[in-house]
């Protein structure tokens, strides 16, 4: 892996944040953020992350399984608990020293009230704020590019957006060659998940 050097990044958040990059050591605020670093660091997803919420271990026990006979040392990886709107776990990001914590911008509210992006500033633990399901059609694209950039992996990024927009056009450019009726009926895959 390259050297590190400093960077100023703009999290989804609009803050400006520096911190030293290629990152080498990532805290998860949510273990499905693996999602996206395991697209970008296809080979090795785990070389980075030191530690992870356990959310995808409760949320999504097929996709942990899945990932698990993958890479078995998923099981090792320091986990901690919290829900989605929660804070981060301050402790396993002081004791594991990442290089960033990433967290969910739903969290923000929790975090700014409890100081932890101040106390972890003091640590010179940078966080950076991402975004898939707050505001997705705005922040998934900029999310991937954040992310790509702080990991050196900016070619991958726009690789995983490009095959995002030709997936996504499969739906798109069909309804609108067709303009079909719009449906009355809205499906919530997760309808009372709390």
């Amino acid at each position: 892996m390259e050297a590190q050097a400093p960077l100023i990044v703009t999290d989804i958040a609009g803050r400006k944040v520096k911190l030293n990059a290629p990152v080498k050591r990532m805290l998860l605020g949510e273990g499905r953020q693996l999602y996206l670093i395991a697209s970008l660091e296809p080979e090795d997803p785990l070389a980075r992350i030191v530690a992870w919420r356990n959310d995808l271990i409760e949320a999504d026990p097929a996709t942990y399984a899945q990932y698990l006979q993958a890479f078995p040392e998923l099981a090792k990886l320091p986990a901690f608990k919290g829900s989605e709107d929660s804070l981060v776990d301050i402790e396993s990001a002081i004791i594991q020293k990442p290089d960033v914590v990433l967290l969910n911008l739903e969290t923000m509210r929790a975090n700014e009230d409890a100081q932890y992006i101040e106390k972890l500033a003091e640590l010179n633990i940078p966080v950076l704020y991402i975004d898939f399901r707050h505001h997705p059609l705005e922040n998934t694209e900029p999310t991937i590019r954040l992310l790509g950039k702080i990991m050196g992996r900016e070619a991958r990024a726009e690789e995983i957006i490009a095959f995002r927009h030709k997936a996504m056009a499969r739906v798109s450019d069909v309804l609108a060659e067709h303009n079909p009726p719009r449906p009355k009926v809205f499906i919530e895959r997760i309808g009372g998940y709390s």
